[in-house]
């Protein structure tokens, strides 16, 4: 699975869950997670 950042446009290769995981704890760390959750 691929994920763009959109701030960087950068392209993230999900290769596991493992990196899944670590992907979702950066979003909470940079509070975007809460913004995609409010914005439903």
């Amino acid at each position: 699975m691929k994920v763009i950042k959109p701030e960087t446009d950068e392209v993230l290769v999900i290769n596991n869950s493992e990196e899944l995981r670590k992907l979702f704890e950066e979003l909470k760390r940079d509070n975007k997670w809460l913004e995609l959750k409010k914005g439903k």
